[in-house]
């Protein structure tokens, strides 16, 4: 085991961009309902963002906002910098729907195209990721 960060006590992420304390209950917050453009982001610092081997678990709730997109991207194994970027993004939204895509220096591939599933909960009800 090379990192169990149980959001209580290491606090290792900081939010940018957060409308909300980045840590509550042990849980980290990310909300980005505030922004009109952009979005709320975090990363794990050095020497932990270079892990090979790694788990990320969590849990996703969107918040009804009116005449906004809810959506949510984790990603991993990121390189290089923001716009030449190079990395894998597993995407889903508060209407059911997932994706997984691939950034390799800058250009965007598909993996899995945009589509429903019945797994991913719709709404504003909780979602669960590993």
């Amino acid at each position: 085991l090379i990192l169990e960060d149980d959001m209580r006590k290491q606090k290792y992420l900081s939010a940018s961009n957060n409308r909300v304390e980045d840590y509550s209950g042990g849980k980290l917050h990310m909300d980005g309902t505030h922004k009109k453009a952009g979005h709320v982001y975090c990363y794990y610092p050095t020497p932990y963002d270079n892990l090979e081997n790694f788990i990320i678990e969590g849990e996703v709730e969107f918040q009804k906002v009116e005449a906004k997109y809810n959506r949510v991207s984790v990603i991993v194994r990121e390189e290089g910098s923001y716009t030449s970027s190079s990395n894998y993004s597993f995407f889903w939204n508060d209407e059911g729907k997932y994706a997984v895509y691939r950034y390799l220096v800058g250009n965007f591939f598909t993996i899995v195209n945009l589509q429903s599933s019945p797994v991913i909960n719709r709404g504003n009800s909780k979602n669960t990721f590993r």
